[in-house]
């Protein structure tokens, strides 16, 4: 068995956590994404220097399959593992998007919050279409994160929405005025 078989066994697998640590730190070198997606399911280990090591080789790697194989920790019940997956998908930037964007349309209503959050953060403009669509959302946080996201992705192709958005939902107008005004430009 080679050297990437026997870390997957480990982490997958191992009883010991400093061995399953270990594991996941010497996986940073791998792109596969069969190492990706062992990394990926130890963000939820037990052990916190485990998660940890996970995150920084996942990190390191960092490539949309790494996204791809992290987003759908976002809808996780532990808090622990939802805040690892964002983190990373931060980090990723314009590498999470494509990941991202089928989560926009959860279901559940945290989700598509969490994503546009990290959206906005990540500051894309591959997400303003979208981020746009979601001002019609039924969630009330929703409209409103993505009214922010707008505002630090700074896209003047949204200002028409935002405006719309401070006319006729009275819940969000001051953070449309907010997020107008981070864009500023010529409109």
């Amino acid at each position: 068995m080679n050297e990437a078989k026997t870390n997957l066994a480990t982490l997958l697998s191992g009883d010991d956590p400093a061995a399953r640590r270990r594991a996941a730190e010497d996986l940073a070198e791998s792109s596969g994404f069969a190492p990706i997606a062992a990394l990926a399911a130890a963000l939820r280990d037990e052990n916190k220097g485990v998660r940890d090591a996970a995150s920084r080789s996942l990190s390191q790697i960092g490539s949309k399959n790494v996204a791809r194989a992290v987003v759908e920790y976002l809808g996780d019940a532990n808090i622990t593992t939802r805040n690892l997956a964002a983190e990373l998908l931060m980090q990723l930037k314009d590498e999470s998007v494509e990941a991202l964007l089928p989560y926009m349309y959860d279901p559940d209503p945290n989700v598509r919050k969490f994503v546009v959050d990290i959206l906005g953060v990540n500051g894309s403009h591959q997400a303003v279409a979208h981020l746009i669509e979601l001002l019609k959302d039924q969630d009330e946080n929703v409209v409103i994160s993505a009214v922010e996201a707008l505002g630090n992705v700074k896209s003047e192709a949204s200002v028409p929405a935002l405006i719309k958005v401070f006319d006729e939902i009275g819940y969000a107008s001051a953070t449309a005025a907010e997020a107008v005004g981070k864009i500023g430009g010529v409109k």
